[in-house]
């Protein structure tokens, strides 16, 4: 599963990180998603190259619905 912006590839490189044991959990949010999401999920997230992706999702679309309302 690849990552859908740049913010989630970052937030699954640190679940990743945890799940190996090379960073202390950073905040609650990492720590709950390292004990519930699998290591292979996990790790196929952080692995995907964040060129060409968006910063955000929601950054993303908003921008989309922007252009898609320019036009009418």
């Amino acid at each position: 599963m690849p990552a859908k912006s740049k913010a989630q590839q970052r937030f699954m490189g640190m679940v990743h990180a945890v799940q190996k044991g090379a960073m202390a959990a950073p905040s609650a949010a990492v720590a709950k998603a390292a004990g519930s999401i699998s290591k292979t999920a996990a790790k196929e997230f952080a692995s995907t190259k964040s060129k060409g992706l968006p910063g955000h999702v929601l950054s993303a679309m908003k921008k989309r619905l922007q252009k898609k309302n320019k036009g009418r």
